[in-house]
């Protein structure tokens, strides 16, 4: 049998290759080495307002485990993700290197909602909205849960790079930590753009169960909770109560979890043999006063007067 048609085969094939990565190049990490699958980085925007940290989940919806995608405080390297590319009859070889403009999928390597699945997709309940969100619990075999990485420009000798899909491009918009939550959009001005940092290429002493996946926790807005048997028919989770014509709103029982004004996060403000911390919302910080003039029992309020802002340390109840 002539070798003819083989040779023909595997010119065509090469070919076809050829063609199909026609304008696509490798993706590098932030110390020029090829992005490669499996490998682990943090993904680090670099064009939000408020200049923050890496991307981390972020609770989408009050008490319930779908998180979104958002950017976490400034100095953070956010939560570790790895890429892959999507399930086919063949399976890649293991830590291939990633070229742009290719499928992908993308999965924070994090113990957060361990029932749910750690990949990007994109929100497919948002029918209505213009600009689903990006969140977690994405389906690998899913159209929604794809991604493309485009590489726009340089900063100095690092490459930064875009996400987008068959749908548009992955963006932000003001979330309700005051920071930045993806989605994806069409409006060039939303775009994000970002650097991928290898894991081992960060000087950290964490590991994905330690300050990476407890980030989370102090990113998202958190709502508190009295273990109390006292006034049964009443909540136990603190609110801000509002009410006009308070300067200083005070901090009651009787919350709804799923209401803003019981929403509050924490906030590291320094050490003293211990981590201290205070309790801010997105209007104020949590302070004290006087309860009845001169008295020496405080009451909480919410205020922008530093000098009543109160700080905190967190005991483990045993």
């Amino acid at each position: 049998m002539s070798s003819f048609p083989l040779v023909f085969f595997l010119i065509t094939l090469l070919l076809a290759a050829a063609v199909c990565t026609h304008g696509q190049e490798w993706v590098r990490d932030t110390n020029g080495n090829r992005v490669r699958i499996n490998d682990q980085y943090f993904i680090q925007p670099v064009n939000t307002e408020n200049n923050g940290g890496g991307l981390v989940p972020l609770a989408a919806k009050i008490s319930l485990c779908l998180l979104g995608i958002t950017q976490a405080l400034t100095g953070e390297p956010g939560v570790r993700v790895s890429f892959s590319f999507p399930p086919s009859l063949i399976p890649p070889i293991p830590f291939s290197p990633v070229r742009t403009k290719f499928d992908i999928t993308i999965e924070f390597k994090s113990n957060v909602c361990k029932d749910i699945s750690k990949f990007w997709e994109v929100d497919g309940s948002s029918l209505i909205s213009e600009e689903p969100a990006i969140q977690i619990g994405g389906n690998p075999r899913e159209r929604n849960s794809r991604f493309k990485i485009e590489k726009v420009g340089e900063e100095g000798r690092t490459n930064i790079y875009r996400f987008t899909t068959s749908d548009g491009t992955v963006g932000a918009v003001p979330g309700p930590l005051d920071s930045s939550q993806l989605v994806l959009t069409n409006d060039v001005a939303k775009t994000i753009f970002f650097k991928l940092i290898k894991v081992n290429a960060v000087t950290t002493d964490v590991t994905s169960t330690s300050r990476v996946d407890k980030l989370g926790l102090r990113m998202i807005f958190i709502t508190i909770e009295f273990k109390s048997n006292d006034c049964k028919e009443l909540s136990k989770f603190w609110e801000v109560y509002e009410a006009r014509n308070i300067i200083e709103p005070p901090i009651l029982i009787g919350g709804r979890p799923e209401e803003p004004n019981s929403r509050f996060k924490i906030e590291k403000v320094g050490e003293d043999g211990t981590n201290i911390y205070k309790l801010t919302t997105s209007t104020g910080n949590v302070g004290s006063i006087p309860l009845l003039g001169t008295t020496p029992q405080q009451v909480l309020v919410l205020t922008n007067d530093v000098a009543k802002t109160i700080f905190l340390i967190l005991f483990e109840v045993k």
